[in-house]
C-alpha cells in the first residue's frame, strides 16, 4: 500500500533549478510545485474528519444529556 504513495511523486525532478524566492509565501509555493493537489486534498480531506468528529462528540454530549434527565428504572 506504502508502494502506492511513494510513487505519485517523483522525489527527484527533472526540472532545472532555478534561484529561490527571496518571500517565504513564494518560496512555499515554489516547493511545492507537483505536490500542491496531494496537499490541498489532504487539507480538505482533513477538515471533513475533523467537522464530522465535532459532529459525533456533539451527537455523544447530547446522548449523555439525554440520559442524565431521564429518572432512573426502579424494578
Amino acid at each position: 500500500m506504502f508502494s502506492w504513495f511513494e510513487n505519485l511523486v517523483n522525489p527527484f525532478p527533472e526540472h532545472d533549478l532555478n534561484a529561490t524566492p527571496k518571500n517565504f509565501w513564494a518560496f512555499a509555493w515554489d516547493c511545492t510545485k507537483g505536490m500542491r493537489l496531494y496537499l490541498f486534498s489532504m487539507t480538505f480531506l482533513t477538515a471533513i474528519l475533523g467537522m464530522f468528529e465535532a459532529l459525533l462528540f456533539a451527537m455523544m454530549g447530547r446522548v449523555l444529556d439525554w440520559l442524565g434527565s431521564t429518572p432512573p428504572a426502579l424494578f
